[in-house]
């Protein structure tokens, strides 16, 4: 996936930096939601290296993560390590002189299949290689990606199947339930979930925790009596009342796929 690397050191010293907020927890089962800032990087890095701690959503270390260290001053050019059983990592950026960007993916196997997830930073700045940093990452479920690039958490794509409706539909008025049917990717008991479309985002409901989930709709807008509907893939089989969904992987990408969900009225 990524090209060879330049050269690893391996980890020296225990870092006393933790990320407590990884391990607070939050209603989708083990990670926080809100801004994905953690506690700080260490002022003090050693010169020429990348250090830090990779934890999971309770808090606590991850092995085996591979952490990139990327050199933005030409291409194909990085350093990569991986986390050993403590969650600590250890990268030499001094060569090539310039400036460097990190970035941290955890590979998880959920219900047969592979997710490459990409995992949050205490910072995602640049930094002087030849300066160090110290550079902590952990593993969130749901939550603005620090880099912009959307969301930690699912997208579901949300299509009205409008024959034999009586009047028009807005998709906002359309009440998603998501029970969650075993633990989430990350092993934590999930939370069932009550989620609509926006306003501004018709089609989409964004950011909800990886796992697989008992999906149901009904159709209920303010000061109305709510009205049942069907379910199906977009497009595919029959309608039914509950629709079983594990969520899938997009080529191995570090974006999970969209659940494409296609809801009708019951009966109709």
């Amino acid at each position: 996936m990524f090209p060879r690397p330049r050269r690893l050191v391996l980890p020296a010293v225990l870092l006393t930096a933790a990320l407590a907020a990884c391990a607070a927890g939050d209603a989708s089962g083990g990670s926080p939601t809100g801004p994905t800032t953690t506690t700080p990087s260490d002022p003090n890095p050693t010169a020429g290296v990348a250090t830090g701690t990779v934890v999971d959503t309770r808090g606590q270390p991850l092995a085996g993560v591979q952490v990139i260290a990327d050199y933005l001053l030409a291409e194909n050019t990085n350093a990569i390590g991986a986390t050993d059983a403590q969650g600590r990592y250890s990268i030499d950026v001094g060569q090539p002189a310039g400036t460097w960007h990190m970035t941290a993916h955890l590979r998880r196997e959920y219900q047969g299949e592979t997710f490459d997830l990409y995992l949050d930073p205490d910072s995602d700045a640049p930094f002087a290689g030849n300066a160090g940093v110290v550079r902590n990452f952990c593993w969130r479920l749901t939550g603005p990606r620090a880099d912009g690039l959307g969301f930690y958490g699912g997208t579901v794509q949300v299509n009205v199947d409008r024959q034999g409706w009586a009047a028009d539909i807005h998709s906002p008025d359309i009440e998603f339930t998501f029970a969650p049917v075993g633990p989430l990717i990350d092993g934590s008991t999930g939370r069932t979930l009550t989620l609509r479309t926006s306003q501004q985002d018709v089609y989409t409901i964004r950011d909800v925790p990886i796992g697989t989930y008992a999906i149901t709709a009904r159709y209920a807008p303010d000061g109305q009596a709510p009205r049942p509907m069907v379910l199906r893939w977009y497009g595919q089989g029959t309608y039914a009342d509950t629709l079983t969904s594990t969520w899938p992987v997009r080529n191995a990408t570090h974006y999970p796929d969209l659940l494409d969900v296609q809801v009708a009225p019951a009966g109709d």
